[in-house]
């Protein structure tokens, strides 16, 4: 972790520069990216999924298809097509590192670049180690924060190609992308669509205490049982820290909601706050969100600069940052604590 710790700190000093016109904060972003592509590119043994990954890949060379039935077929062709493995780790944490490029140039000014960095790296767990382990899922992720250039302008056919490339990468973008196009629209946040949401974080909370969740295991491992170690890690971090998840969902969607309230919004901010509150709202699914967590943090994350930029109540915003922190901090020793953590040591092909 030693490692991944000087990377942010770099990151972060590299943002610390000022960026006097747009060209400057774009070169600078691409610089500041070089250390986490370098992190993820020549990655070794990296993760729960890492030797599977690998071993899928000389598979495909050797029986095609036959390898692994269930692997989605735009994955299947990319391992078909790429001449080694680590080939196929330098070209996703590229995609990664475009995508994470475009969120930052497209949503966050220059000016707060660095809190952008501080957020991402603090959401590690979510984000950065989430994306260099589950390779396919990295994929659709990156997809769909590079798509969102067309939810903002509402081209849903534009959107739905990039959506449909991501689908044949992680099946499971299907079901968040259509929600995040829907969410994500034009209209202000006004009183009536606030009561919306509420009920329907309310309805969510008090399902995820009922016994219809306790039968998310069997189903899973029924239909789903190659992501069976994500919900067994999910449900040990829900154990830590469901009260705390949903106490941090509730207040944080309510004062976001406050924060906007008839404001006026550009097409981008709105959609941004509303992503950020379908990050919040995936808390209280518990292991039922299938990644919804890891599909929205990084709007969350760029939301969260809104809100630091906004002429907002100060002493509401102190609240908001305190509550932020606290959080992801705590996620943080909650997966340091986690019996299936397996990052304490990072190896590399360059040391």
């Amino acid at each position: 972790m030693t490692t991944y710790w000087s990377i942010a700190l770099l990151t972060i000093l590299i943002n610390l520069f000022p960026a006097k016109t747009q060209k400057h904060y774009s070169v600078r972003l691409f610089v500041s990216l070089i250390p986490l592509f370098i992190y993820g590119a020549f990655r070794e043994n990296f993760g729960l999924d890492y030797e599977s990954y690998a071993e899928f890949f000389e598979g495909v060379k050797i029986y095609g298809l036959d390898s692994n039935e269930r692997i989605e077929i735009g994955y299947y062709y990319l391992n078909r097509l790429l001449p080694s493995f680590r080939s196929l780790l330098v070209l996703q944490t590229l995609l990664i590192c475009i995508a994470y490029y475009y969120l930052f140039k497209w949503y966050v000014p220059a000016k707060y670049g660095w809190m952008g960095f501080v957020l991402l790296f603090l959401s590690g767990p979510f984000t950065i180690f989430f994306m260099f382990s589950g390779i396919r899922n990295s994929i659709a992720i990156s997809i769909l924060i590079l798509s969102t250039h067309f939810i903002h302008e509402r081209k849903i056919i534009h959107f739905a190609g990039l959506i449909f490339i991501a689908y044949f990468f992680h099946n499971s973008v299907i079901f968040m992308a259509p929600i995040a196009y829907l969410v994500a629209n034009n209209k202000q946040i006004t009183l009536k669509w606030i009561v919306v949401w509420v009920l329907v974080m309310m309805f969510l909370f008090v399902a995820s205490s009922t016994i219809v969740l306790n039968y998310i295991d069997l189903f899973i491992a029924n239909y789903f049982d190659r992501y069976i170690t994500y919900v067994e890690q999910a449900k040990y971090l829900q154990k830590g820290a469901g009260l705390l998840s949903s106490s941090f969902t509730i207040f944080l969607s309510i004062l976001l909601m406050l924060f906007f309230k008839n404001k006026r919004l550009s097409n981008k901010q709105s959609m941004i706050v509303k992503l950020s509150l379908l990050f919040l709202i995936s808390h209280l699914l518990g292991p039922l969100n299938m990644r919804m967590l890891q599909y929205f943090v990084s709007f969350f994350i760029v939301g969260s600069i809104i809100v630091m930029y906004w002429n907002i109540n100060k002493f509401l915003k102190i609240a908001y940052f305190i509550a932020i922190f606290a959080y992801l901090i705590y996620s943080l020793i909650i997966w340091y604590n986690n019996p299936l953590f397996t990052y304490n040591t990072y190896k590399s092909i360059l040391f």
